[in-house]
């Protein structure tokens, strides 16, 4: 099985020098979807817009996509 690397960009770069093994690229798609949406839960109480980033790398170092995700939380309407 191939090996992913995801790099995460949320304002600084967090490099993934571990990786893991997936199937195909699809099912490291679907890592980066769900490791966006588990930051987005756990920052989601901020009062800002915000951008987070994963570059999926494979063995070669050659980022082969590129999954982002933009999201604001804003205080509630009066």
């Amino acid at each position: 099985m191939p090996r992913y690397f995801f790099d995460i960009e949320d304002g600084h770069v967090v490099r993934d020098n571990d990786g893991r093994e997936l199937a195909n690229l699809e099912a490291a798609k679907a890592e980066a979807n769900r490791a966006l949406s588990d930051a987005v839960k756990d920052d989601f109480t901020r009062d800002a817009l915000r951008e987070a980033c994963i570059n999926i790398r494979d063995e070669s170092g050659v980022v082969v996509m590129r999954v982002c995700l933009a999201y604001s939380a804003t205080p509630p309407l009066p």
